[in-house]
């Protein structure tokens, strides 16, 4: 309003006080979507829904490796902990970003 007031037009008003304060909030949730799409990608492929071999996907090689689990347990669990560090790792990122935001 105090920018309205001083004569600013829309385009600058846009610019300079409205998507400062909203893009942090966009980012932020770009980064937890993008942990919800790598989660919906590994259980579709783990269903044999997803990527089809011989494209590599996290899913798939889990479920590749849960018929040799006893012996060959690396199979599935290396790419499950990749699944887990990659998610943890886009949550962190979008934690920072919203708490940076805050912290302006």
């Amino acid at each position: 309003v105090a920018a309205r007031a001083a004569g600013l037009g829309n385009g600058r008003v846009l610019r300079h006080h409205l998507l400062p304060n909203a893009m942090p909030q966009v980012w932020a949730y770009m980064a937890s979507d993008a942990v919800l799409a790598l989660v919906a990608l590994s259980s579709l492929s783990f269903l044999s829904l997803g990527v089809q071999p011989p494209t590599p996907e996290w899913g798939r090689m889990i479920a590749d490796g849960v018929d040799r689990i006893r012996s060959e347990w690396w199979l599935s669990v290396v790419p499950g902990v990749m699944i887990v560090i990659v998610g943890i790792g886009f949550s962190l990122i979008a934690h920072g970003i919203e708490r940076r935001s805050v912290g302006k």
